[in-house]
């Protein structure tokens, strides 16, 4: 970020929020195979990091920098309150035989 206040150049304008989503999609895709179904929470917003690639190259780096940051924000910390409260974290992408024994 030589120049946060400048809109960077277009490839590597999306580097930062595809790496995030692959971030959160590879954690949902491991905890799939692991589990049988992954945190909603997780699975939604990775698509959301990835249409910011669209955004990216128009805007200054910062402001990239700021939506990435507060999209995982708010993923972990909706998910920590869930769990904080006792509440069941929503689940996305279940296996037929997920909870059957």
């Amino acid at each position: 970020m030589h120049d946060p206040l400048r809109a960077p150049h277009s490839g590597a304008a999306g580097l930062l929020p595809v790496g995030a989503a692959l971030i959160l999609l590879t954690c949902c895709y491991t905890r799939r195979r692991m589990f049988g179904a992954t945190s909603a929470t997780r699975f939604h917003r990775g698509p959301v990091l990835l249409a910011a690639v669209v955004v990216a190259p128009l805007v200054p780096a910062l402001a990239v920098l700021a939506l990435t940051t507060l999209l995982l924000l708010l993923v972990n910390g909706v998910e920590h309150w869930l769990i904080s409260t006792g509440r069941s974290v929503p689940l996305a992408l279940r296996s037929r035989s997920f909870g059957a024994t």
